[in-house]
């Protein structure tokens, strides 16, 4: 019999139950062991089972068939509907009467002037003279539309052929559409089966892929190349998402999806070029790509990067300690003079060290040897404390995002005009502050816009204990180990006096449990407040009153690790302004004076991802300080940014890399992704204040549980 999916129950490890009707009406509970089956509401199958009765917890007896066969025979028309909506005049419910009406023969209905009538009898059966408006304007649009190159009908046929092979996802669809859409090949998606393995996990892209292939004529799709191709794009996805660029053969066997040929995935993955393979392990073609592109340019800048002598080293080292007004340490001097001797260099400290002390030294100390510094970090918060760190009175020294430095680079190379940058050339330094935060990609493509130009210094500055970046790769963790290009910094300075920031760090770091004295109060340092999970919440919101009332500052910082609570301590915090706060999207309703984040790049409007703000006010518009080169600017927030913003009266320690506040609280939750490196990263966001809320245990665990990546980059020097 026919049956109209109603209703998806259940999808199933091993198959699906849905809820559907005959012609007469008749409604059936009907149950698939079929793994690779994915129904939708709207679709109609031809089934044949057994039938029998089902009855559900509240007693109720329901018709119910146990399959034996099933073929889908009519799509959902879905993806056709949700094109018919960008035409003028058809919403949602006409759009669904047009399909269900014409089926596969839209497209003829509203090319064909003399199907008017039957449009229109669809479109407003019951007043003819409306439908006929209606379906001419949309005749009219359509055809005015297939003229434009043809674009229209493309989306069209491409949208027909993704519903035909059993593509719902309207998400998806329309990023296959971004990807494959303007091909000259109608027929884009049949040569790329497996492209939606990078957007859906592999239960529903290997549906799809085995449909395109069934449709390609393959006879035995289950043990087709593209298949096996596939798998690898799945299997690397996981890889990265880990944050690793190279893994061993067995754990590339793990990772393949079940229901392949774990072998023979790998063995395709090599003969494809899709896997490469290196003397440790297995690398993805396109991370190995990245990283060696990388190594290579980071090379050429050690090569042929500008050189000074010993004696004009010297001689600058004198007049940037005279111009600081700071005396450095042995320490300092052997970094800043290891550091003006290199090309490409880079400077490894933690918390507390002076590596602050030692970029404002190597700034004047450049300068004076008549060149020019350009700084820049990954988040407008490292951004902004970079700027206030090299400026003067009487010379600002502004710190822009790296995303924000690539556009000025590429203007560059255009000819243009850029604020802030003269010229890039072999006596620009580049400066990099917390660089351990940098992901491949994203260095690969600094890397590569400097590339167009002179070739630079280079100075990467960060600490290596700390996270990961939150992208793949960690390059800055595997430069650190190559001597011939790095200064360490390892003697903790007094942060403030009397703070106990920097020893508390360095013993987290060094992975033993510290001493920490319980909080009584207006202490700067690092104190410990103990509190069960069930007590964490409250013992947040107690304390961020407290230090905000004998503080009387807003600035203050709570890392957590879980996103629940995250969300559970916004919703603590922003409780009782609910009533008179204001709807931002659909992550937030913000009052004047609510920190925020941004959790997007967004970069015409110069906000990136991980960007902090503070709401200015709510009417007639939401708008935002945000956090960056010009901290005083404030702007009304766009409807599609809107989505992207989201309450940081707490937020993820991942997050918060980059960021520093006078006080952070830390909630301690024992979870595997809460690593000693997460631990440290949390409290060396503090300037004066860490106050750690948990139990003993818990940062014990913490502090025994490691954060580690591995990836295929290496740094090859002559």
């Amino acid at each position: 019999m026919e049956l109209v999916v109603t209703s998806i129950v259940n999808q199933l490890a091993k198959g699906v139950i849905f809820g559907a009707e005959n012609a007469r009406g008749s409604k059936f509970r009907v149950i698939v062991s079929d793994q690779t089956l994915f129904p939708v509401t709207g679709e109609t199958y031809r089934v044949e089972g057994i039938e029998g009765e089902y009855r559900d917890q509240y007693g109720r007896t329901h018709k119910q068939i146990e399959v034996a066969s099933i073929r889908r025979v009519k799509t959902s028309g879905y993806l056709l509907r949700t094109f018919l909506t960008k035409l003028s005049g058809l919403g949602q419910l006409r759009a669904k009467k047009i399909v269900e009406a014409f089926g596969s023969g839209v497209e003829d209905v509203l090319s064909d002037p003399e199907r008017l009538e039957d449009l229109a009898m669809v479109i407003q059966g019951d007043r003819p003279a409306l439908g006929r408006k209606i379906g001419a304007m949309v005749q009219a649009e359509f055809a005015s539309k297939k003229v434009e190159e043809g674009f229209v009908a493309r989306e069209y046929d491409f949208y027909s052929k993704l519903d035909v092979l059993g593509m719902n996802d309207r998400r998806v669809a329309n990023k296959l559409w971004r990807l494959l859409g303007q091909s000259s090949s109608g027929d884009a998606i049949m040569d790329n089966p497996y492209l939606a393995a990078a957007l859906l996990h592999w239960k529903e892209a290997d549906y799809f892929g085995l449909r395109v292939l069934r449709a390609k004529g393959v006879e035995e799709p289950e043990e087709d190349v593209e298949r096996y191709l596939g798998s690898v794009d799945i299997a690397t996805k996981k890889l990265l998402a880990k944050g690793d660029t190279i893994a061993s053969r067995d754990k590339w066997l793990s990772l393949a999806p079940a229901g392949v040929d774990r072998s023979r995935m790998v063995e395709h993955g090599l003969a494809s070029g899709k896997l490469v393979e290196a003397t440790n392990g297995l690398r993805p073609a396109a991370t190995c790509f990245l990283e060696n592109g990388i190594s290579t340019m980071l090379a050429d800048i050690h090569t042929a990067g500008k050189r000074v002598s010993e004696q004009e080293i010297s001689a600058a080292l004198i007049y940037a300690q005279k111009s600081i007004d700071f005396a450095l340490t042995q320490e300092q001097s052997i970094a800043v003079r290891e550091i003006l001797s290199r090309p490409l260099a880079c400077l490894q400290g933690g918390a507390g060290v002076g590596k602050t002390t030692v970029m404002a030294a190597v700034t004047h100390a450049w300068e004076h040897l008549g060149g020019n510094v350009v700084f820049a970090a990954l988040s407008g918060k490292a951004a902004l404390q970079l700027t206030k760190s090299v400026s003067e009175r009487d010379h600002l020294r502004v710190a822009t995002t790296i995303t924000r430095l690539m556009s000025k680079l590429c203007d560059l190379s255009d000819g243009k005009p850029v604020e802030g940058i003269d010229q890039i050339n072999a006596d620009t330094l580049i400066v990099l502050d917390e660089a351990s935060m940098i992901d491949t990609p994203i260095l690969y493509e600094l890397m590569a816009e400097l590339r167009t130009h002179d070739t630079v210094r280079l100075l990467m500055v960060g600490d290596a204990h700390q996270l990961p970046p939150i992208g793949f790769g960690a390059t800055f963790h595997s430069l650190i180990e190559e001597q011939m290009i790095t200064s360490y910094l390892t003697k903790p300075l007094r942060q403030v006096d009397g703070s106990s920031i920097p020893m508390i760090a360095s013993i987290v770091r060094a992975g033993d449990v510290p001493e920490i004295d319980s909080y009584t109060g207006q202490t700067d340092g690092v104190q410990f407040v103990s509190a069960s999970k069930s007590q964490l919440i409250d013992a947040l919101a107690a304390l961020y009153a407290d230090v905000r009332r004998f503080r009387n500052v807003d600035d203050i910082l709570v890392a957590a690790g879980m996103n629940d609570t995250v969300k559970r301590f916004n919703d603590r915090m922003s409780a009782p302004n609910y009533e008179d706060s204001k709807r931002l999207g659909v992550h937030a309703r913000v009052y004047p004076g609510d920190p925020v984040i941004c959790t997007r790049n967004h970069y015409k409007r110069g906000i990136v991802n991980g960007q902090l703000g503070r709401v200015a006010r709510i009417y007639p518009e939401i708008e935002i300080t945000w956090d960056g080169d010009d901290p005083l600017s404030i702007g009304p927030v766009p409807p599609e940014m809107g989505l992207d913003v989201s309450l940081a009266f707490a937020i993820t320690c991942h997050k918060s890399q980059g960021s520093a506040s006078p006080t952070v609280i830390v909630a301690l939750e024992n979870a595997p992704m809460i690593t000693r490196e997460w631990l440290y990263t949390a409290i060396t966001r503090a300037r004066q204040h860490v106050l750690i809320v948990g139990t003993p245990g818990d940062l014990r665990k913490i502090i025994e549980r490691r954060s580690s990546r591995q990836t295929g980059f290496a740094l090859t020097l002559d």
